[in-house]
């Protein structure tokens, strides 16, 4: 993004809060007395005097899952900021590599609806599901036809999904859903692979890692 903003012409100022400016608090009403020391509220209006726009990249934690499917960070920043933000990675989405993503398709197979695979990919840990989430969304509202592959207990947000279905029949492309990883490549163009942790697992990650073990073994057969 800081490479692509030169390049049209831009000037980035990158910030990192707790080593190039302060830790953020972005919850209203609560005691400042941890290791935040500067809130959201006064640090965004001060910051969109200098920029056009505020490009946020935040991650999701893993620890609350009915927090973190708000995306409350950026909603902060979107709640106190005049300027455009732009959403560079959050807790739930990721649209800048998803619309990279639609991108490369097209130029790779041309502009035509095409069989789209999104599958869970096993790995050691959970991830956030926020690439998941994105292109899944974004393939929908090219309307190409999306498979969405992982074992029971890794499905995405309800409300994401719902979503999902309904760009899908908007656009031309449809939705399915199936928990056999293995067979879901029969008749399809365009493989996604990526992991992401279960919700079902969130604040519980000794747990999530052990029950993706043993998947490992089923995949492995």
């Amino acid at each position: 993004m800081q490479v692509g903003i030169y390049e049209l012409g831009g000037n980035a100022v990158i910030l990192e809060p707790g080593g190039t400016s302060w830790t953020l608090e972005h919850r209203d009403g609560v005691v400042m007395d941890g290791d935040k020391t500067e809130h959201l509220a006064e640090f965004v209006r001060v910051l969109e005097r200098y920029v056009s726009a505020i490009g946020v990249r935040t991650f999701a934690e893993l620890k609350d899952w009915e927090t973190e499917r708000t995306d409350p960070i950026l909603n902060a920043f979107k709640k106190y900021a005049s300027v455009p933000v732009i959403n560079l990675e959050s807790a739930m989405h990721h649209p800048c590599q998803s619309m990279a993503d639609m991108m490369t398709i097209r130029e790779t197979l041309g502009p035509t609806k095409k069989k789209v695979l999104l599958t869970w990919a096993w790995h050691p840990k959970p991830l956030p599901m926020a690439v998941p989430n994105s292109f899944a969304l974004a393939t929908a509202q090219f309307g190409h036809d999306l498979r969405i592959a992982h074992p029971a207990g890794y499905e995405l947000d309800e409300e994401l999904i719902a979503e999902i279905e309904q760009q899908a029949a908007l656009n031309g492309g449809s939705v399915e859903f199936t928990n056999d990883v293995i067979n879901a490549f029969d008749g399809i163009e365009v493989v996604y692979a990526k992991s992401w942790g279960g919700k079902q697992f969130y604040g519980d990650t000794d747990k999530d890692i052990e029950h993706r073990a043993g998947l490992a073994k089923r995949l492995d057969r």
